[in-house]
């Protein structure tokens, strides 16, 4: 191994440990009660060293949300043994369920982020790119199973998958919120039940959209596409 490509790998390895620290700083703690100095004496670096290798603590949220895309995906790469449209996205919401489950801390930091937003501008470009980059991947997965459950309903409306793809991981981050990590006594819908259930209906709508159709356009503010 030549000196510069040890360099590199210590580089990587450094910048790593601090991703980890901030992780399970984050999952701790929560992201906004964690301080840099909180991950700097966690990382066991000094805070100069740390800003070697890190911009700022949001761009560790955005570097540790990463991590949680790249163990997420398995459940990309499943979807394409499943022949059918429909038994992808099943698929798809199944296994987000079970990845959540395991993982509620991610999902955690997803809700945080959708509630009180990034301040992007203190990220990195390149880090900012990576992101959007690995999060393109699943939505191009996500909505070519989507066009290929819908082929009839395309042929006959004018449909923006990409607004679907996102009523589909909106909704089902909403779902998953409550029935993870609900503690009202008194709501009775707090389980996999209450996020199966939906799952089926929201794919019941997709699948009698593509059988049926819609007798009338919707229009709203001038807009005359379906969704």
């Amino acid at each position: 191994m030549s000196r510069k490509e040890r360099t590199e790998r210590e580089w990587k390895n450094r910048r790593n440990d601090i991703i980890v620290a901030a992780e399970k700083l984050f999952f701790l703690k929560g992201y906004e009660h964690t301080t840099v100095d909180d991950i700097v004496k966690e990382a066991e670096f000094s805070k100069s060293t740390i800003y070697n290798y890190i911009r700022s603590k949001e761009e560790l949220f955005l570097l540790v949300h990463l991590r949680g895309l790249e163990k997420r995906k398995a459940i990309i790469n499943a979807m394409d043994l499943e022949e059918s449209g429909y038994d992808k996205l099943y698929l798809f919401g199944r296994e987000y369920y079970a990845f959540y489950k395991k993982y509620p801390e991610y999902l955690r930091l997803q809700l945080y982020w959708s509630v009180h937003g990034i301040a992007i501008d203190k990220i990195s470009p390149q880090v900012v790119e990576e992101f959007r980059r690995e999060n393109e991947k699943s939505l191009r997965v996500l909505e070519a199973a989507f066009r290929q459950e819908l082929a009839t309903a395309l042929d006959k409306h004018d449909i923006d998958l990409s607004r679907i793809v996102s009523y589909f991981l909106q909704t089902l981050r909403i779902i998953l919120n409550q029935s993870i990590f609900s503690v009202d006594p008194f709501d009775r819908y707090c389980d996999a039940d209450y996020y199966f259930r939906y799952l089926n209906l929201f794919m019941l709508g997709i699948r009698t959209l593509n059988q049926v159709g819609f007798d009338a356009k919707v229009e709203a503010e001038g807009d005359r596409s379906l969704f």
